[in-house]
């Protein structure tokens, strides 16, 4: 998870479905008109529905984030009573699309997960074009809010506030490649082996547990992290129930094609980082990450990501999603980024653009000098600031 930032680079990764004109592909149905929409909660998945939508998940690369797969949205619906899918039909009944959304109040909605999820769009067959107002009219839905769209870009662009990066450790020219480049980006990165003898010379030997799955070390990543947290006066995340009982729910998930993963890194008897994370596919998510802030001269969290590349390479895994937003550790360790779009498909058009100013504004404060002095106050003042991310 991380924050939202305005700078981005140019560098994409997944190529998604490109624009094409209906003269150019006479193939393509237009379903701006001729498609009908039912809203179905997540225990009226049948068969077909999950088939059609596990094949968009493997078969489409702009599809291929956990967050897209099916097993992601069943885990939402666990912990929260709000969940709905949008099926998209043909007018000859045939499945041609699904959107998953949380509809938060009558007429608006929210990414199934909200901010727990890092990568997400309409999900539809490649030779469908859906408009996203007929579709929102359809769900009885007036604005939709998104911040990491993903896939079908282009059907949101008219919608967005802003393009954020979105980081990527592409692995497919293999593990050594790889370790050779991060090495060459990163001094740090070349300097762990002296840091890996130190931690254990100083507080017992290393173990890396890269599949850990004890409930009761989950609870104490959980517990670390909301202490990180607090200590950088960020909002609790997981002080909010559902989101991390999503955790664990997607603990249990143990299934073929999708399940989660979390690596633990010890010294001794301490855990000194652990993450936790989904896999589907060749994908992993890296997800939430923390690391003890006592061992921090020690690079934990940096020793933890090494040794999750490591092991992630043998295990088939070609790519590991940092997520949206810049900071300094993704910069170290990501060869690949694309954009995803930040915004709100509002049927309003006024409202769209008071609800995208006032977002532009928020990111403009966020620049000024003050801005950390500001946001320590903020916090010890109103803890709950940001709550509203997680309603």
């Amino acid at each position: 998870m991380s924050s939202d930032n305005l700078q981005f680079s140019s560098a994409k990764l997944r190529s998604t479905a490109s624009v094409v004109s209906k003269s150019e592909r006479p193939d393509i149905q237009d379903l701006d008109t001729a498609f009908t929409v039912q809203v179905i909660d997540c225990d009226r998945l049948d068969e077909e529905l999950l088939q059609f939508w596990v094949g968009l998940h493997q078969n489409e690369s702009q599809y291929s984030s956990p967050n897209f797969h099916p097993d992601f949205t069943k885990a939402v619906a666990k912990v929260r009573d709000d969940v709905r899918i949008g099926v998209i039909r043909h007018a000859n009944g045939q499945l041609a699309g699904v959107f998953p959304f949380q509809k938060l109040s009558e007429h608006t909605a929210d990414t199934v997960g909200g901010r727990m999820n890092d990568y997400h769009g309409v999900m539809h067959a490649p030779e469908v074009r859906i408009d996203l107002d007929s579709l929102l009219l359809k769900l009885g839905i007036k604005t939709f809010a998104f911040h990491a769209v993903s896939a079908n870009k282009e059907r949101f662009e008219d919608y967005q506030f802003v393009a954020l990066p979105s980081f990527c450790i592409d692995l497919s020219d293999g593990c050594e490649n790889y370790m050779n480049w991060a090495k060459g980006n990163s001094q740090t990165v070349k300097r762990m082996p002296q840091k890996i003898r130190a931690i254990a010379r100083d507080h017992g030997s290393l173990r890396f547990e890269f599949d850990c799955q004890q409930s009761d070390v989950l609870e104490k990543v959980i517990l670390m992290k909301r202490q990180k947290y607090n200590r950088t006066n960020t909002f609790d995340i997981l002080s909010v129930d559902w989101a991390a009982n999503l955790l664990r729910e997607i603990h249990q998930v143990r299934n073929s094609d999708f399940r989660s993963l979390m690596s633990v890194l010890w010294a001794g008897d301490s855990i000194v980082a652990a993450h936790f994370g989904m896999i589907s596919g060749e994908v992993l998510q890296y997800w939430f990450p923390v690391f003890d802030y006592r061992f921090s001269k020690y690079s934990p969290g940096i020793q933890l990501m090494m040794n999750t590349i490591s092991q992630s390479c043998k295990t088939g895994i070609s790519r590991i999603d940092l997520s949206y937003g810049q900071s300094k550790f993704k910069e170290m360790f990501a060869n690949q980024d694309e954009e995803v779009l930040f915004g709100k498909v509002s049927i309003n058009r006024l409202a769209f653009q008071v609800a995208k100013q006032r977002y532009l504004m928020r990111m403009r404060l966020k620049k000024l000098p003050l801005k950390e002095p500001a946001k320590y106050l903020l916090r010890k003042v109103f803890p709950g600031y940001g709550r509203w991310h997680f309603k």
